[in-house]
């Protein structure tokens, strides 16, 4: 510090300002020593306070607009351990509350470490030791050995936690299943005093230490308002409940997933089927889950919707509530699963004794709203993680600080024989990537997420014909705190691209990335710093409905906002610079908005159509909200097409960033007719009209329009399908307004008959005054179908009419 005050005195800006930083953060470390009384801990503080307040000022400095000095901020380096670490410290505190990490010194009790809430009338310890004996204080604490629970034990009263009654019941028959110790007593630990437990809860990027003690709520006539095990008086189901509500903001629970709390509770990897969404695959996911089930690897879950009104076999299933699978199984005629739920106001509804229900998986499917699946993570060969941050308070660029790219290099060591086999969970090449948003406040609301993972290489020279459109299936916004994507490698190397997504109007919001690969692969993050592009642009714009064309299965696919990138040539030439420029193409739109990004070859002019030849690079599947494609190109022209997924559906602000270790020059291409007043009309070809081409001698049947220009002017025209219609070639033609059809050789055309997608055109030339026919054709007689004809004219006074018989 004193250095740093040195610098300044004698106008060394730059060597103060990093002076300043360098002792905050010496201050910070030695305040975390354990050895540190408060008031030494106090001063330390105090002191990277006071540092951090310096290097601020001159910071701001700096950035005036007459500034006579600059200092050169170093870019964080977010895998750093000490910026790992911070992201971990930074998330300690939830809900005003300090949950330190496991690894941390065990903390004496104090103030808001144990935790009773005056919501309830009564707190009280158990009389008898609620078998649960202590044992050494390293060691877990473990159920006694004579008592056996069963799934059904698990009671849920009063508190609205189905999602962790559900999870206690199905890890209970897990253990019951494959005998082995339940993961979840391996998380409870005593404490330093009797009555006292600490509690190893998973929660915003590590293991953390909640410490409770044994009194539970009673209401006032003296019955248990939590998790009981009934006559068999177990204890470990009622403090794990404690110390889950105590991390959640208390007894007043709003609700989770089961799959989320035992993720907290023992590490397991959850995964929400969606079984109503688009991409889910009833056959396909029943066989996994079947596997998974019965050879340990999973638990299992399912949840209803808030609108759920049904009664199946007597039951009433309750809206948002969680119901445990105990069972799943094949017969010779259907699939099942047998269904639990721990509520016990509703037993006495159930049909059968032992409180459960027996669904087919077909009819589970149409019932409930999904499965929560918890995988258990020993399936994996390797795990990584990364801490970061979203919209860090003082970021430049606020919108794209939501989003958070990593690179993930992967490369292939050995496949086993499970490999091809589509049942077993987790195969050599799979990669899952778990994205959890961090929670300090647990009842704060408006915040989204979601990940998206693309290989570099897999939209690299595809084909990107209207057979093969890039799917709608990346990044579907959630306010769920998890969210998980699996994919599989194919490539024996290679970089696996990772977008961590918010959307929400918080600062600082941290998160953290975890990875499992299979047997096959070997992964580590690209940690290398790589250098920003030098220069950038920013612009804005906005889908409308003039043009939201859609991708490019579309004929309004050419209405997209596109720009014409002129990437020039490097000024200074030696062996020691890249002959091609590094590209970065970014976009940013609504949440509920799903983007493609591509870049084809051109000469800066507007794409009607896009074949495989001339794509360049691409963002891949539709993602929502965000798009990226990477790319290295020579100098030259190229065209960039920015594309919601539906035309005239998906509307609203976008904002475009291009970023480029070369200079370049960005300008917006026009659309069709730009600077014109078009007309638009819509028609058909029915059995009357659908004249054909001239060859066939009823080309005078085919519908005529006259268009009559008061002025000379500018003109052009554009027909298309209104519906896609392979192998349909198309024809218009414009006609002097003489004679019907005084030559065969019309004053211009479309030129010969063509399918493409996006219709024919007459490219814009100059007509005198005067009245004139335009005629659309389709090459084949009889052809039945809807068209679009637009018309592009200078001079409003252009009309366009049907011409009458």
């Amino acid at each position: 510090y004193a250095r740093g005050a040195k610098s300044e005195l004698s106008s060394d800006f730059s060597a103060a300002f990093h002076l300043y930083l360098a002792a905050a953060d010496k201050f910070i470390h030695i305040s975390r020593s354990g050895s540190l009384n408060s008031t030494l801990r106090a001063r330390c503080q105090a002191s990277a306070t006071r540092a951090l307040e310096r290097a601020e000022k001159i910071k701001r400095a700096s950035e005036r607009p007459r500034a006579s000095f600059a200092i050169d901020i170093v870019p964080i380096d977010w895998f750093a351990q000490e910026q790992q670490h911070y992201i971990l410290r930074r998330s300690s505190v939830i809900n005003g509350i300090r949950y330190p990490m496991w690894t941390d010194a065990v903390p004496a009790a104090g103030p808001n470490v144990l935790y009773i809430s005056p919501r309830f009338p009564s707190w009280n310890r158990p009389v008898t030791p609620m078998h649960l004996p202590l044992t050494s204080p390293i060691a877990p604490v473990v159920s006694a050995p004579n008592v056996d629970l069963t799934p059904a034990d698990i009671e849920q009263h009063l508190i609205n936690d189905c999602s962790v009654c559900a999870m206690i019941s199905v890890c209970v028959q897990h253990a019951r299943m494959f005998d082995s110790k339940a993961s979840l007593l391996s998380s409870i630990y005593p404490g330093q005093q009797p009555g006292r437990y600490d509690i190893k809860v998973l929660i915003n990027g590590t293991y953390r230490r909640v410490t409770i003690d044994d009194a539970l709520p009673f209401d006032s006539n003296g019955n248990p308002i939590g998790i009981t095990t009934g006559i068999k008086n177990v204890l470990w189901p009622a403090l794990l409940e404690k110390a889950y509500m105590k991390l959640m903001g208390g007894y007043d629970f709003p609700g989770s997933n089961s799959a989320i709390d035992l993720h907290a509770l023992s590490g397991w990897i959850p995964e929400f089927i969606d079984l109503h969404s688009t991409p889910f695959e009833k056959e396909r996911t029943w066989t996994r889950l079947l596997s998974g089930f019965h050879k340990g690897h999973c638990v299992l879950t399912v949840g209803t919707d808030s609108r759920t009104t049904r009664r199946i076999k007597g039951l009433r299933l309750l809206p948002s509530h969680n119901y445990a699978v105990i069972d799943i199984r094949e017969t010779a005629d259907d699939r099942w699963m047998t269904l639990l739920d721990s509520r016990v106001p509703n037993r006495s509804s159930l049909r059968n004794s032992a409180d459960t229900l027996d669904m087919r998986w077909d009819d589970l499917c149409a019932t409930f709203e999904g499965v929560y699946a918890s995988w258990d993570p020993k399936l994996f060969h390797q795990e990584l993680s990364f801490h970061g941050m979203w919209k860090p308070g003082n970021a430049e660029d606020r919108e794209q600080s939501c989003i958070r790219h990593l690179r993930l290099l992967y490369s292939c060591t050995s496949r086993s024989s499970q490999s091809s086999r589509d049942t077993y969970p987790v195969s050599d090449n799979d990669v899952w990537v778990l994205l959890t948003r961090h929670l300090p406040d647990t009842r704060r609301t408006g915040e989204y997420i979601t990940v998206t993972v693309d290989a570099e290489d897999e939209w690299a020279g595809t084909g990107t014909s209207p057979g093969s459109v890039p799917p709608l299936t990346g990044g579907t916004y959630t306010t769920s705190t998890h969210v998980l994507v699996r994919t599989k490698v194919r490539a024996i190397s290679g970089a696996l691209t990772v977008l961590a997504c918010y959307d929400g109007p918080f600062d600082d919001v941290c998160f953290t990335v975890s990875v499992f690969c299979g047997s096959g692969l070997s992964i580590k993050w690209d940690e290398m710093m790589v250098k920003r592009p030098t220069f950038h642009l920013q612009v804005e714009g906005a889908f409308t409905t003039k043009n939201s064309g859609g991708n490019h299965s579309y004929p309004t696919y050419m209405l997209n906002p596109q720009w014409h990138l002129r990437i020039l040539e490097q000024e200074t030439i030696s062996k020691a610079v890249s002959p091609v420029a590094t590209v970065i193409v970014t976009a940013q739109g609504a949440r509920d908005v799903p983007l493609n990004l591509t870049a084809v070859w051109s000469s800066g002019e507007r794409v009607i159509e896009i074949a495989q030849r001339e794509v360049v690079a691409t963002s891949g599947a539709y993602a929502y909200g965000y798009a990226r494609a990477f790319a290295n190109l020579p100098s030259g022209d190229y065209t960039i097409i920015l594309s919601a997924f539906e035309p005239q559906v998906h509307l609203g602000a976008f904002t475009l960033k291009v970023e480029s270790s070369r200079k370049f020059v960005l300008e917006p291409i026009p659309q069709e007719g730009d600077g014109m007043y078009a007309r638009v009309t819509r028609g058909e070809w029915n059995m009357q009209s659908a004249g054909g081409s001239p060859n066939h001698g009823r080309y005078h049947l085919n519908p005529v329009y006259e268009v009559d220009i008061p002025s000379t002017a500018q003109f052009g025209a554009r027909l298309h399908l209104t519906s896609a219609s392979p192998s349909t070639p198309l024809n218009l033609s414009l006609f002097p307004a003489v004679d019907l059809f005084p030559s065969n050789r019309p004053l211009a055309s479309s030129g010969s008959y063509s399918d493409a997608l996006a219709g024919v055109d007459i490219p814009k030339r100059t007509l005198q005054a005067g009245k004139y026919w335009l005629v659309p054709s389709t090459w084949a007689a009889g052809v039945q179908a809807g068209f679009k004809l637009v018309v592009y004219c200078s001079d409003s006074g252009c009309v366009v009419r049907r011409r009458s018989e």
